[in-house]
């Protein structure tokens, strides 16, 4: 590019921001802009997620358009709009025809303890299913059992991990593993 003195000038390369925040305060946008692109994010959520689930698909708005049965200008309209104006149906549609799965929850969020459990609980209800399926399916039974025997170590091997991070001092955690028998010599 030429200056006003007609010799070139060096463009310089453009600056990089990790986030939309980032950006934000090294370029001392107003706090009042920045609370409301905030405030835009909360509202729109979802609509991003899908929009995201739509283009991880490989699918165009004109092909999601299609397998919906609605216009491009219907699903551009739905993608850029609010949470608030979304129906279950739509984010239904959206999860079957790209194939994903999308789990919405409502409220205060879960604590790191109550997250742990509510998982620890729907692990139990699975694993439950599983032996279940196990007791009906001889072909599957050897599986089941192998499967079980590799997520006790690696869940073993997680609580372990995790333990080793707790604070040292006081009263210490230990997990481990003991096998025992009955009496015969476990190879």
């Amino acid at each position: 590019m030429k200056n006003a003195s007609g010799t070139h000038q060096k463009r310089s390369a453009p600056k990089k921001y990790g986030s939309l925040a980032d950006l934000m305060q090294a370029e001392e946008i107003p706090q009042e802009i920045q609370n409301k692109v905030h405030e835009l994010e909360d509202e729109t959520r979802v609509v991003d997620h899908l929009a995201r689930m739509r283009h991880a698909a490989g699918l165009t708005q004109a092909e999601m358009a299609s397998a919906l049965g609605l216009s491009q200008s219907a699903i551009s309209k739905l993608e850029g709009g609010l949470d608030r104006d979304l129906t279950i149906q739509e984010i239904q549609d959206y999860a079957r025809v790209t194939r994903q799965r999308v789990g919405l929850t409502f409220g205060k969020p879960m604590t790191r303890v109550e997250s742990v459990k509510h998982h620890a609980f729907a692990i139990r209800n699975d694993l439950t299913c599983l032996a279940q399926l196990a007791n009906r399916h001889d072909e599957l039974e050897n599986d089941i059992k192998g499967f079980f025997g590799e997520a006790f170590f690696k869940i073993l091997s997680i609580l372990a991990e995790c333990s080793e991070r707790l604070p040292a001092g006081g009263q210490g955690v230990s997990v481990g593993i003991e096998i025992t028998g009955d009496g015969e010599d476990i190879p």
